[in-house]
Order: structure tokens, then C-alpha cells, then sequence
């Protein structure tokens, strides 16, 4: 009896520490978090852009209109950047967050990664000109979607580092299954644009455009491994 009323004792120290951590831990970061809030806003209304911009181009294809579309995402993009690039210059100057900064740094990196993703694939789209297969459109938007989903999961998943780390195991999982889900109608995409009758180049260049918007279901889940185990490391 002893022994055991002593263990949940020790248990509740434990826990009232861990809880006093996590408090001084936010207040003493508390601008840079904010920082890193309004950084997360950025791409999320950048995803936007690129999620109008890209339905635009499969009713409309590319013309002068799309070209603005797709510059308003890169003014956005461009601003999320900016503000990146703040945040890491400050967590280097002040010392911020010493114990988790290279963690943290990689999560930035990786989530800036997806931004910059998005925007390759409305200027592949800009430059080439490719025009998407009808009989592809349907599959490519459902693909298009996921990855926007992916997006929003994955910059959920940060906020919730700082606030309640239990969500981040079930976003995992989801991103998982719109990963796999992006997979198999990568394949089925694929697979229909071979069977086509048009030349080699033109079947490349609609295999690039599906696997560039497949590419960011893939790093949303890569972004999402490195939070899983900054989590890992924020219990220990």
C-alpha cells in the first residue's frame, strides 16, 4: 500500500511539473507564438488561392485571369515567407525555445515546403500550358482537394503543439488515409493518360501536373512525422 500511494503521489508531482513546464514554457514565448499563428493564417489563406486558382484553371484553362489568381497566391506565399524567415532569425538572435528550436525549425521548414509546393504547380501549370484531359478532371479536382484538406490537417496540427497535443495522433491518421487516398488516384490517373491517343510529350507533361499536385499530400504527410515525434519529445 505503501508503495503504491507513494507511485500515484510521485504521479501527480509529475504531472503538476510537466503542467507548470508547459505554462512557463508558453508565457515566456507567448510573442513568437503569435508570431508563428499569423505565419500558419498566411498560408492558410495562400491555400485558398491556390485551391480557387486551380478550380478556375480546370473550367477555364489558363488565361489572363488564371495568371492573376495565381499571383495572388504568390503575394501570399511571398508574405508567409517574410514572416518565416522572421521567426527563425528570432529564435536564433534571442535564443527562444533552445531546447525544441531544431524541431521547431524543421516543422517550419517542412510546412513551407507544402506552400511552396502549391505554387510550383500553378506556374507548371502557368508556364506549360497544359491542358488537363477531360476525362481526368474529375479525379484531378477530388486529388487537388485532399491536398488542400492535407494542408489545413498539417497547419492544425502545429497550432495544436501549443495548446492540446491529444488531436495531433487522430491528424495524423487522417492525413495518412488522404495520402494513400492521393496514391491510388495518382495511379488511376496515370494509368487512363497512357491508355490515350496523343504523343509521349503530351502524356508527360499530364503525368507531371497529376504527380506535382499528388506531391502535396506526400509532404503534408512528411511535415506531419516531425510534429508526431516533437510530440513524442515534448512528453519525455
Amino acid at each position: 500500500k505503501f508503495y503504491t500511494a507513494n507511485f500515484a503521489e510521485i504521479s501527480r508531482n509529475t504531472e503538476i511539473s510537466k503542467t507548470r513546464r508547459t505554462f512557463m514554457f508558453f508565457n515566456k514565448n507567448r510573442e513568437l507564438f503569435e508570431k508563428i499563428r499569423r505565419y500558419l493564417e498566411l498560408l492558410s489563406e495562400s491555400m485558398v488561392f491556390f485551391q480557387d486558382s486551380f478550380k478556375y484553371y480546370l473550367g477555364n484553362g489558363v488565361d489572363s485571369h488564371f495568371e492573376t489568381l495565381v499571383e495572388r497566391t504568390h503575394k501570399d506565399e511571398s508574405a508567409a515567407d517574410d514572416l518565416r524567415r522572421q521567426i527563425e532569425q528570432e529564435m536564433f538572435e534571442k535564443s527562444l525555445l533552445p531546447e525544441f528550436q531544431g524541431d521547431i525549425l524543421i516543422i517550419i521548414e517542412n510546412i513551407d515546403k507544402i506552400a511552396s509546393q502549391s505554387e510550383n504547380v500553378l506556374y507548371t501549370i502557368l508556364v506549360q500550358k497544359t491542358e488537363i484531359l477531360e476525362a481526368l478532371k474529375e479525379d484531378i479536382l477530388e486529388l487537388m482537394l485532399l491536398a488542400v484538406e492535407s494542408q489545413k490537417l498539417t497547419l492544425s496540427a502545429v497550432l495544436s503543439l501549443f495548446d492540446d497535443m491529444k488531436k495531433i495522433q487522430e491528424l495524423s491518421r487522417q492525413i495518412d488515409i488522404n495520402e494513400s487516398l492521393g496514391d491510388r488516384l495518382e495511379r488511376k490517373m496515370i494509368k487512363r493518360v497512357f491508355k490515350e491517343k496523343m504523343n509521349v510529350g503530351e502524356k508527360i507533361l499530364q503525368k507531371e501536373i497529376i504527380k506535382e499536385v499528388g506531391h502535396i499530400c506526400d509532404l503534408c504527410e512528411n511535415a506531419m512525422d516531425g510534429i508526431v515525434i516533437f510530440t513524442v519529445k515534448r512528453k519525455i
